[in-house]
Order: structure tokens, then sequence, then C-alpha cells
């Protein structure tokens, strides 16, 4: 099948889980950055993230009736990664080659992927500086504030995909800004 790059994710998913190899390919390079992004975000080590990454697509490829209908496709696979990463061990210094220890900060560059419309988006220092703090979190909390700011995911996908409440996801979040 040739599939268009702007098939809706739904669509594609449907045909990937229905054994069709290129709409599985397709949905792989479309979310495998985002995903292992995110996953290095919690995990702090490129295997871990590379690891959960891959788990993530796994349980996407084997439980066709694991996302509920009304979770976006691209949020059905940000929360399984979200969970795989969590389960991976939590690096205490970057293990993936960025230099980075403990005490030492990110690169802006690393921390500057806010949304446009973010009223510090244009400001890589304050960026920088806000992301490096919110490190400070424990991974669940990060991973929620990460979800919420770079991810741009409404609090009902959050609740949807972390397993909270719709109140309880705003109070997290809310506390988390």
């Amino acid at each position: 099948m040739n599939l268009n790059e702007r098939a809706p994710d739904d669509e594609i998913l449907s045909l990937a889980q229905a054994g069709d190899r290129e709409a599985w390919e397709a949905l792989v390079r479309r979310y495998l950055a985002p995903l292992y992004d995110l996953a290095i975000r919690i995990t702090l080590d490129s295997s871990s993230a590379a690891a959960a990454t891959a788990a993530a697509l796994g349980r996407a490829a084997q439980e066709p009736g694991g996302r509920a209908p009304e979770l976006p496709v691209r949020a059905w696979l940000l929360g399984l990664t979200r969970d795989e990463a969590l389960t991976q061990p939590r690096a205490r210094s970057r293990g993936d080659g960025a230099g980075e220890t403990a005490s030492e900060p990110a690169s802006d560059a690393q921390f500057s992927a806010l949304p446009d419309d973010h009223p510090f988006a244009h400001d890589p220092e304050v960026a920088a500086w806000a992301w490096q703090a919110a490190r400070a979190q424990r991974p669940r909390d990060y991973s929620l504030l990460d979800l919420a700011v770079r991810r741009a995911l409404t609090p009902e996908e959050i609740a949807t995909v972390a397993s909270l409440s719709r109140g309880g996801s705003y109070t997290v979040i809310g506390r988390l800004r």
C-alpha cells in the first residue's frame, strides 16, 4: 500500500495492526524521534531510552485494542513510552555522551523545545533554567510536565495515559507548572 505522509494516524495504526508492514514503518518513522526524546528525558540514558522506546512500540504492535478510541494515536504512543521509560533505571548522569553530569547544566538546545506560543519559547536561557529545575522532579512528575508543556497533551489525554482522574491531572500539572 502506498501511504501518504499526511495519512491520519488512526488509519495508519489500523493498517499496521492488521499486519501491513509499510503502515507500521510509516508509524515508526512518524513517531520514533519524539518517543525517544521523551524516553531519554525521563531515563537520562541512551540505552535505557532506546529500550523503553522499543518496548513501547512493541506494546503498540501487540495490543491493538489497548488504545481508548477517543485517545489520539500520538498521545497513546507517548503514554506507552512514558510507562516503559519509568520502568527503566534512571541514570545519575547522562550516559548518552551529552557531557552532562548531575551538577552540570544541560545545553540550551536540549531544553529549548517549548511550543512556539509558550511565554519562554524564545528565551533559551530561561527555558534552559526552567527545564533544569524540572529535572529535579521525580521522573513520574517530570514526565507529566513534559507531556503537558513540550508535547502539548491536554489534561484529559494526560489523565488517560497516566491513569489519573481528570481532576487529578489538572491538579498535578498545575502544581508542576
